[in-house]
């Protein structure tokens, strides 16, 4: 079923359960659901994780299993580049990056047992 089809069948929801909903509140469940359906997809069925050595954010972000919003939550500390308008991370640089993070976090566990 296509957004627009669910677009309809919820706002002849909208309209018929109450007279004071409508084509707005229709937009409003129709851009809840999606966000859902997206987020779900994103967490059950990833996209494939590709070998490139050059990915794209939504390579990297099937590379951690996330969806794309969580992967920009980390943007400022991803070691990305810019080529054409295009966010791009070099696959090796990523895993450097997960490694240099790893280490950070034993670090830290370390610190908290001596301070016990």
């Amino acid at each position: 079923m296509d957004c627009k089809t669910i677009k309809e069948l919820l706002s002849h929801f909208a309209k018929n359960e109450d007279s004071e909903l409508g084509d707005d509140r229709a937009d409003q469940l129709l851009g809840a659901v999606k966000s859902k359906v997206a987020y779900k997809t994103a967490k059950e069925e990833p996209a494939p994780v590709t070998n490139n050595e050059i990915m794209t954010m939504e390579e990297a972000a099937a590379f951690f299993r996330v969806t794309i919003e969580e992967l920009e939550d980390e943007f400022q500390t991803l070691p990305v580049f810019s080529i054409g308008g295009q966010v791009r991370i070099r696959r090796s640089q990523l895993l450097k990056w997960i490694e240099d993070r790893e280490r950070m976090m034993r670090g830290h566990r370390v610190l908290s047992l001596v301070n016990e």
